[in-house]
């Protein structure tokens, strides 16, 4: 059995924090990360080659399905020590509304996963968080450890 998902929102629940290398989302797919000898993806293609939603009656966390958001404290610092390049942070406000075609999932711990509502190519998938998270400061290493500590 797995964990139980926590919770699902169409608003940004509290703030939560974004970390990755540049301003555009890469999301990573399940077969092309295994080819590279990686066990670490984002989504996982369907066989018509499209992201598809975790439909909103699934209760348990099953496998990754979207972009991680983490709020501040131990476990993003953890991340964000190991992360191979300078990172650039995404700082989203809570309360912030979603576009209709996401949803924000809690999947575990403070694990936050922001999710597509409808069947989507990657790339689109990619170019829609792109979007969203172009609204939000950018802040930097220094600026998190200024504001949270380490």
């Amino acid at each position: 059995m797995g964990r139980s998902i926590i919770g699902r929102f169409n608003v940004v629940p509290q703030l939560l924090l974004r970390m990755q290398s540049g301003k555009a989302v890469r999301l990573r797919d399940f077969a092309a990360q295994q080819k590279l000898g990686r066990t670490s993806f984002d989504v996982k293609l369907q066989d018509d080659g499209l992201v598809h939603p975790i439909p909103p009656s699934t209760t348990e966390f099953v496998r990754p399905n979207g972009m991680s958001l983490r709020p501040p404290g131990g476990n993003f610092q953890e991340t964000l020590e190991t992360f191979q390049k300078p990172p650039i942070i995404f700082r989203l406000v809570e309360g912030t509304p979603l576009p209709a075609h996401f949803t924000l999932l809690h999947e575990h711990t403070d694990h936050f996963s922001l999710q597509t509502t409808e069947p989507v190519s990657i790339t689109e998938l990619n170019k829609r968080m792109t979007v969203f998270l172009s609204q939000f400061q950018i802040i930097t290493t220094q600026d998190y450890i200024r504001e949270f500590g380490l």
